[in-house]
């Protein structure tokens, strides 16, 4: 064992200015790019799913009233598709372009521009421990990346309630359980 690293040892002293040349000429080109490059930041937020998704299970029937639960793994995975999905992109692509977010004084981007610039760089990733959906986007400018990213969210957040309210069957669940208690109050008054 002692000769073999002493022959290691005297190789590698020996030859000292061919591997030092060949570390220079590796490692210098990539420290330049590296340090060339502009920095890029990354902007987070987060998405807490929660049971509204339900909806559609329940009955004004009191009998079929019971909510069967959904498994919360693949309501995170609706909730993250709905955010990847070519429709809700291109409305915040459209909501982006008409607030003007990112344009720094140049040409206005188009809802378009806006759509494919979210689909490449919008990073959607559900937690495995939790019901939480991480929202990510990737800028050359911190301040915004936070405000593409807080756009999203705030959007999702309109369009998971304009969903919710624009569902017929949950307006008509709503309609039709206001006439039960109705019911149910002209009978208690009567009794």
């Amino acid at each position: 064992m002692q000769p073999a690293f002493y022959d290691i040892a005297h190789l590698l002293f020996k030859r000292k200015h061919i591997l030092l040349l060949a570390l220079v000429l590796i490692l210098g080109p990539v420290v330049i790019v590296t340090l060339s490059r502009p920095p890029v930041y990354r902007a987070v937020s987060r998405i807490m799913v929660t049971q509204t998704r339900a909806y559609p299970q329940l009955s004004p029937q009191p009998e079929q009233r019971r909510v069967v639960p959904v498994n919360d793994l693949r309501r995170i995975a609706a909730t993250a598709q709905n955010l990847r999905a070519r429709s809700f992109l291109s409305e915040v692509g459209e909501a982006l372009a008409t607030n003007g977010n990112g344009t720094n004084g140049k040409q206005p981007k188009t809802g378009r521009w806006w759509k494919g610039r979210l689909a490449k760089r919008l990073e959607v990733t559900p937690h495995a421990n939790a019901p939480l959906i991480e929202v990510a986007y990737r800028a050359a400018e911190p301040k915004a990346a936070a405000r593409i990213v807080n756009s999203v969210v705030d959007h999702y957040i309109g369009y998971h309630t304009r969903m919710m309210v624009d569902n017929p069957m949950l307006s008509e669940f709503y309609g039709k359980r206001r006439v039960t208690l109705e019911r149910d109050v002209a009978d208690a008054e009567r009794e």
